[in-house]
C-alpha cells in the first residue's frame, strides 16, 4: 500500500508540474488568449472556452 501511494503522490507531483509549466509557456506565446480566459473566468464563465466566449487562434 506505501508503494502505491508513493507513486501516486509522485504521479500527481509531476502532472502539477507539468500544467505549471505548459500555463507559464502560455501566459508567454499566447498572452491576449490567457488574458482573455483569467477575465471570462473572473466573470463566472466557467464554461468560456466550451461556449466560445474566449478565442483559441487570436
Amino acid at each position: 500500500m506505501g508503494l502505491r501511494d508513493y507513486l501516486a503522490a509522485r504521479a500527481d507531483a509531476q502532472h502539477f508540474a507539468s500544467e505549471r509549466s505548459r500555463e507559464e509557456s502560455e501566459i508567454d506565446t499566447k498572452r491576449a488568449f490567457e488574458v482573455a480566459e483569467v477575465r471570462a473566468i473572473r466573470a463566472g464563465r466557467r464554461g468560456a472556452r466550451q461556449c466560445g466566449d474566449v478565442d483559441y487562434f487570436g
